[in-house]
This record gives structure tokens, C-alpha cells and sequence, in this order.
């Protein structure tokens, strides 16, 4: 069992401790997706209904559906974080099944991060969010480790 899952007891129930690391970055990922869905609906797409883009039609909702995919994936991370930081996370049948699952997250999440910081030379809000939820996911995935 993890550090981050201390185990207690009381009244012969076993309590244990959630990974507040991993549940801040469920919380933030699930923000993130919300803001960038609203945003985008407000700033990019309700314009458009007032003065169309050069575009075909079919082509500005496959634009639309496009730009609310990362924010469905963001809040599919959120989900699978959230779990992560609970304490039926700690049933997992190795901690090293966790870990890769934390790896991986992380990772993906920071090169977003970055792409995004890259791409905008620092100026889009949403990428410094991005890399501030990679780095509660791996401090997440720290505090996870056994002791």
C-alpha cells in the first residue's frame, strides 16, 4: 500500500487517506475543460454566427467538434485521476500499474503544456494551467510510491 494511502483504523473499519496531489489535478483538468469549452463558445463560435468564416458549412462543425474533443479528453483525465487519487486506487493489483498510468497521464499533459506555451510564446493562460497539472499529477504520482 502507498504512503500517500495511510491506513487507519476505527471501529474495525479501514480508512485511508485520498492523494490530494491527484485529486488537484483531477479538479484543475476538469476546470480546464470547462473554461476552454465556454471560451471557445463565446469567443470563437458565436461570432462566427454573426459573420461566417471563409468556410464551408460542413467544415466549420468539423472545427467546432474539434475544439471540444481536448476538452472531453481533459475531462476523461480528470475522471481517471480523480479515481486514481481515491483510496479504491489503492486496491490497484500493483503499484507499479499506477504509476505507468500516472506516468503517462503526466507526461501527456506537460507536452500539451508546452506545446501550448510554445506555440503562443507564453501568452495563452492555458498552457501554464496545463504544466501546473502535470506537476500535481507527478507530484501525485511521487507521493504514491511505497515507502
Amino acid at each position: 500500500m502507498s504512503a500517500s494511502f495511510k491506513t487507519r483504523w476505527r471501529a474495525g473499519v479501514r480508512l485511508q487517506r485520498m492523494n490530494t496531489w491527484l485529486l488537484a489535478a483531477a479538479a484543475l483538468l476538469g476546470l480546464i475543460g470547462v473554461v476552454h469549452t465556454v471560451m471557445g463558445e463565446q469567443r470563437i463560435f458565436r461570432p462566427w454566427a454573426v459573420q461566417p468564416p471563409d468556410v464551408r458549412p460542413f467544415h466549420r462543425q468539423i472545427l467546432r467538434g474539434s475544439w471540444h474533443l481536448p476538452s472531453l479528453l481533459g475531462l476523461g483525465q480528470a475522471a481517471a485521476l480523480a479515481w486514481l487519487g481515491t483510496a479504491a486506487a489503492a486496491d490497484l493489483p500493483a503499484i507499479g500499474l499506477q504509476q505507468a498510468l500516472l506516468a503517462s497521464l503526466g507526461c501527456g499533459v506537460l507536452a500539451c503544456g508546452a506545446l501550448v506555451l510554445w506555440l503562443t510564446r507564453g501568452r495563452h493562460p492555458g498552457g501554464t494551467a496545463l504544466v501546473v497539472a502535470a506537476v500535481l499529477i507527478f507530484g501525485g504520482a511521487a507521493q504514491a510510491v511505497p515507502r
